[in-house]
């Protein structure tokens, strides 16, 4: 019996010696002559070479203001360490005041952006601006009681005099014998209350908002007013290009005996025409681009029915109209996947009109994993993804987009805003950049969020993602880069953009 523990003793030792020298003997390697410093630095060069701006070369000036940039996003976050604080994982209403008060704001604000690839034009406009027009106009009314089964308070619509259903309210007699109507009405407008409910339960309240605009939003006396005013704040933004998810519904107005009168779709895209040559008068650089867009719980045979007009419309106006999505929250509408047979439709429908029709879809939109809108994405050539930011669930996935150099529309205060991702440090977008996903910033509904522009989302993200002026000029080219321009208006674009971006190296050099 000795004699057997003796020869386990042995064995286990022997055992011992083996697993120590194994794993003594590559440290020692890796410690010698300082290879392990060597080694360290290969790793984080080889890190940074698989990064969406690794191609991004910067000029010494541009070098100069990186460093700067970087000092000062530094300096900020330490700041914030010290007061136990840190806006990207706060509520956006609850810093977006101290936020324009910030240097980093202020030389956002005359960055150039390029172009927005994710802006729903109902939600563009200064609702500010738009309570104040309402207040001019003659028919406009408002629901101010309880929401009821059919309508809900702050819904703006236009009716004729006599013709006013019970509940609705002159805005411009509300506004004289209400001096917080107007506060109260945006109030209503937007999310700028600390969200107590998940992103589930927060789209029932986002929805509504779009119920209350819509009226305001197809009143086709208003609807040139409305896209300036749209294009406006972009302009002063510094954003030269809007691409828009273009619902077409037909605009209505009052005749003179008060009765609604409809117009054809024509006459939305004519007056969109319109106002982007008028702009383009003291702004000769701005383009604009449209996707037709539907909503994912319609049905299969409704989806049909609107791919056909679809493709109707862009053969009609086909630099104007350039592809086709399906928006509505993903986690309780159709997957993507359930309009296979309307998908298959397209091949045929390509045939018919002698035109393509490009996918710019909504998905990944969602905390999910089992939310796999993002493989049909994928598969169907989406050339860029809206959101997506469920894509770092399926690591086949993010191979396929990179490869595919597909565009991620990323929407970070509206993905905070609607409870996805609270503190956006934890932003999958943040991964994604890491691992090379190409991605352009967008602001999705900015007036529901109660803003303007794209200069908040850059802050947010420069602070939450760490990013440097590498990253930056990589996010603002990709606005072009995966635009639906055509390779000319491309051309243009991004030779406008390009001094543009020098002139604003230099003029941040000296700010800083």
């Amino acid at each position: 019996m000795i004699h057997i523990i003796k020869h386990k003793y042995t064995f286990v030792v022997l055992i011992f010696i083996l697993l120590f020298g194994a794993c003594k003997t590559p440290s020692q390697k890796l410690f010698k002559n300082n290879a392990y410093d060597i080694t360290r630095e290969k790793l984080i060069e080889a890190d940074k070479a698989q990064r969406f701006s690794a191609d991004v070369v910067l000029n010494p000036e541009e070098l100069k203001l990186n460093e700067k940039l970087v000092a000062l996003r530094k300096r900020m976050k330490r700041e914030y360490d010290s007061l136990g604080v840190f806006p990207p994982a706060q509520p956006f209403e609850k810093y977006k005041d101290h936020v324009e008060q910030t240097t980093l704001f202020k030389l956002l604000q005359k960055m150039p952006k390029g172009g927005i690839h994710h802006l729903h034009p109902a939600a563009g406009v200064d609702f500010e601006w738009l309570i104040d027009k309402t207040i001019q106009e003659p028919k406009s009314y408002v629901y101010w009681e309880k929401s009821s089964a059919e309508y809900i308070k702050g819904q703006i619509e236009f009716f004729g005099e006599k013709k006013v259903p019970s509940g609705f309210y002159s805005i411009s007699e509300l506004d004289k014998n209400n001096t917080h109507f107007k506060e109260e009405l945006l109030q209503l407008l937007t999310l700028t209350k600390e969200p107590t409910v998940d992103s589930l339960n927060i789209w029932i309240e986002f929805e509504k908002t779009f119920q209350r605009i819509n009226g305001a939003y197809q009143y086709k006396p208003l609807y040139e007013d409305y896209m300036k005013n749209v294009i406006g704040n972009l302009i002063n933004d510094s954003i030269m290009h809007m691409e828009t998810r273009l619902f077409l519904s037909n605009k209505y107005d009052i005749d003179t005996k008060g009765q609604r009168i409809t117009y054809p779709i024509d006459t939305t895209i004519q007056t969109l025409k319109r106002v982007v040559e008028k702009t383009k008068i003291d702004y000769p650089g701005f383009t604009h681009k449209a996707i037709y867009t539907s909503l994912r719980f319609y049905s299969n045979k409704k989806i049909a029915e609107e791919l056909v007009t679809a493709f109707q419309i862009r053969k009609k106006y086909p630099e104007f109209i350039k592809g086709f999505d399906l928006v509505a929250e993903e986690d309780n509408g159709h997957t993507t996947h359930y309009f296979e047979q309307s998908w298959k439709m397209m091949d045929s429908l390509k045939q018919v009109y002698g035109i393509d029709m490009p996918l710019y879809l909504h998905d990944g939109e969602s905390n999910s994993q089992s939310v796999d809108n993002l493989f049909d994405a994928v598969l169907l050539g989406s050339k860029r993804i809206g959101h997506g930011f469920n894509l770092m669930n399926f690591p086949k996935l993010v191979d396929l987009v990179i490869e595919n150099d597909i565009c991620i529309e990323v929407n970070p205060l509206s993905n905070q805003i609607l409870g996805y991702s609270k503190d956006l440090r934890l932003h999958p977008a943040s991964l994604m950049l890491r691992h090379g996903v190409q991605c352009s910033i967008s602001s999705d509904d900015p007036a529901i969020f109660n803003y303007t522009g794209l200069s908040y989302d850059y802050w947010y993200s420069i602070m939450a993602w760490e990013l440097d002026l590498k990253d930056i000029k990589k996010l603002v080219l990709n606005s072009i880069t995966y635009s639906s321009l055509n390779s000319n208006e491309k051309r243009e674009a991004m030779g406008q953009l390009e001094k543009s971006w020098m002139h604003f190296v230099n003029y941040a050099n000296e700010f800083l």
